[in-house]
């Protein structure tokens, strides 16, 4: 079988959309028919032409003799700060990243300085972020309704209209009324609870001890924190522990990494290489657009479903991309 490599873009999107969306389908019952539960989510029709539509991610496909999609890679740049941007949500959290962070300070006063401020400005951002939700759905009398439903609905996993909510405006408060600096610390403290306060200060923080937002948030941070019990009981699962030292991604973001977020072949047509070549042409676009700007030294690529990492750099870049 021949392939034919296309772009997926504005002006042919309307020729191979619905066959895009119908191999999400067969993919996913696939996957599930062999107990892979977890693994895929469908993007959905509408979620495909965002990524077309947008200047920042790409779609690719292959295309059979009779123009049928056999096969897709979905790439994605311009995410949402802070999450969801896989490399940002599995290498910056847990206890070798905090280790890592505290160490950037030649003061201990400002380590704990930054971390309850930032706190501080979570809980602001908390507070925004749920009054426009309620504002959005009235349907919910309060978020705590919204969050009960969603945990019930689909375990409040990535894919959740209230999660994805809750951190794009999280973040839109922060990108609006903190400084620079308020910023970057935003990012480097994302995961800080009140008990990690509590440890580095010494005291006992109870977080019931203040006001609802501070326990609504705690409860929000609880239920949201898959990655503490991954290969066990989150809905989103990873298979296989990276096997190198992740300390050079403590330093990525969604501006300087790229995601290789889904790619399908089709179950019953396997074409060996496929998804190779796909994401070879995806990623040199990327690539090539993101080293324009010499500020840029180094871009850093997570492929998902073959949970490799791996960072590219410019000298790389003239080895391999022509």
């Amino acid at each position: 079988m021949k392939l034919k490599i296309l772009e997926l873009t504005k002006e042919n999107s309307s020729e191979y959309i619905d066959d895009v969306a119908m191999l999400e389908k067969k993919v996913l019952e696939t996957m599930e028919k062999e107990g892979k539960i977890g693994q895929l989510f469908i993007t959905g029709k509408e979620d495909i032409l965002e990524y077309v539509k947008s200047e920042e991610n790409t779609v690719m496909i292959g295309v059979d003799e009779k123009n049928r999609v056999q096969s897709a890679v979905y790439i994605t740049q311009g995410q949402k700060p802070f999450t969801y941007n896989d490399i940002t949500k599995y290498f910056k959290v847990g206890e070798e990243y905090k280790k890592y962070i505290k160490s950037q300070y030649s003061e201990n006063s400002k380590y704990q300085k930054d971390m309850l401020e930032t706190y501080k400005n979570k809980i602001k951002a908390y507070k925004y972020a749920k009054d426009r939700i309620i504002k959005e759905h009235p349907e919910y009398e309060n978020i705590e309704e919204f969050l009960k439903g969603e945990l019930q609905e689909n375990g409040f996993h990535e894919k959740s209209i209230l999660r994805e909510k809750w951190n794009q405006y999280m973040a839109e408060y922060i990108l609006q009324n903190g400084t620079k600096q308020e910023q970057e610390n935003y990012e480097k403290f994302f995961w800080i609870n009140a008990n990690d306060i509590s440890k580095e200060m010494d005291r006992n923080i109870n977080a019931n001890n203040f006001n609802k937002d501070v326990g609504e948030y705690e409860n929000w941070l609880k239920n949201q924190k898959e990655y503490e019990n991954i290969l066990e009981n989150a809905t989103l699962k990873i298979y296989e522990e990276p096997t190198f030292s992740v300390k050079k991604y403590f330093t990525a973001n969604t501006k300087n990494s790229i995601e290789i977020d889904t790619y399908l072949t089709s179950p019953d047509k396997r074409h060996s290489g496929t998804a190779r070549i796909l994401v070879y042409e995806g990623i040199k676009k990327h690539i090539n657009k993101f080293f324009e700007n010499t500020e840029n030294k180094e871009i850093i690529f997570k492929i998902r479903n073959l949970q490799t990492w791996f960072p590219i750099t410019k000298g790389f870049m003239k080895k391999v991309v022509a």
